[in-house]
């Protein structure tokens, strides 16, 4: 069964394995309300079910938000029957997929498309040769970022030792496993592009101005 969270997963959209309408879900007050939007457009029915959540609720509808924040509210969704996720790393970025297969072995990739529907198309094309590849036994997991600056950290200590101070080596291995390793450890190295990078970097202008002597205080004490 399809489904999809909207208004930071406050209600939930749902096709039936027969197929239909979209269906809206909400818990609230103890109780599992549920209702038909009547639409076949997912796009219609979620504009349907988040007025149905404000009525329901009797909460006040925050006020109009720029197109840009609306965006930044698709949250996860679940294709599939839930066998792969999209989800974004940015709020106005491209959908990003991950599934599961055989061993259990986590794959990501970056779809390239921020409209929900072409991502969707992306997403399961890729799932199914991904899926045959699994089958075949021709999947292989990815050495991820934290397998590879564990490497990087070795190496570059044996290369600059006589060339560089302890204090100038550690302060690398600081920054990595400070502010690189949070954002990027459990990556795939291919999916780390272009793209990653400046998303990372608007991640590090959000943060605040005294971030590293937090970050570094917390870890002495």
């Amino acid at each position: 069964m399809e489904s999809h969270e909207i208004l930071n997963g406050k209600a939930r959209l749902f096709l039936r394995p027969e197929g239909g309408p979209w269906h809206c879900s909400v818990y609230w007050q103890g109780k599992n309300h549920r209702k038909s939007t009547g639409e076949k457009d997912f796009e219609q029915a979620k504009v349907f079910a988040e007025g149905w959540y404000w009525q329901l609720t009797g909460k006040t509808k925050p006020s109009p938000r720029t197109p840009q924040a609306s965006v930044n509210e698709a949250g996860t969704h679940k294709i599939l029957n839930g066998k792969v996720q999209l989800f974004r790393r940015a709020g106005d970025g491209p959908w990003h997929c991950a599934a599961s297969f055989g061993n259990s072995t986590q794959v990501r990739k970056s779809t390239k498309e921020t409209s929900l529907a072409l991502a969707k198309q992306v997403a399961e094309d890729w799932y199914l040769e991904m899926k045959g590849k699994a089958r075949a036994g021709l999947l292989e997991r990815e050495k991820t970022f934290a397998e590879a600056s564990e490497k990087f950290a070795e190496e570059y200590e044996a290369v600059t030792k006589g060339h560089r101070s302890p204090k100038w080596v550690q302060g690398h291995k600081d920054r990595i496993r400070l502010h690189l390793l949070p954002y990027l450890g459990n990556r795939p190295l291919p999916e780390i592009s272009a793209g990653v990078a400046q998303e990372y970097r608007a991640h590090r202008m959000t943060q605040p101005l005294n971030w590293d002597v937090r970050c570094m205080s917390a870890t002495i004490t």
